[in-house]
């Protein structure tokens, strides 16, 4: 596993992929696409990531995703 996929996963908790994906966590997750030998930096602005997201998730693209996550983070900390 690479360092930023620890700290992207971070971000993403199992909770919340249980919830709004088929995965139990953001490392199944990037285990089961066809991206798991790049590094999560490299799925950023990458569209067939997006079609991945769209597909396996309840969101319309990666970008919504980690807006939702990020702000579930903020309310759960008060920030």
């Amino acid at each position: 596993m690479a360092k930023d996929d620890i700290c992207i996963s971070g971000v993403f908790s199992d909770e919340f992929m249980k919830k709004y994906t088929k995965f139990s966590s953001f490392n199944e997750m990037k285990k089961k696409s066809p991206f798991n030998d790049k590094a999560t930096a490299d799925l950023f602005n990458n569209p067939e990531w997006d079609t991945f997201v769209k597909r396996t998730t309840k969101f319309k693209d990666w970008q919504e995703m980690l807006i939702t996550s990020a702000n579930q983070i903020l309310k759960e900390h008060k920030i």
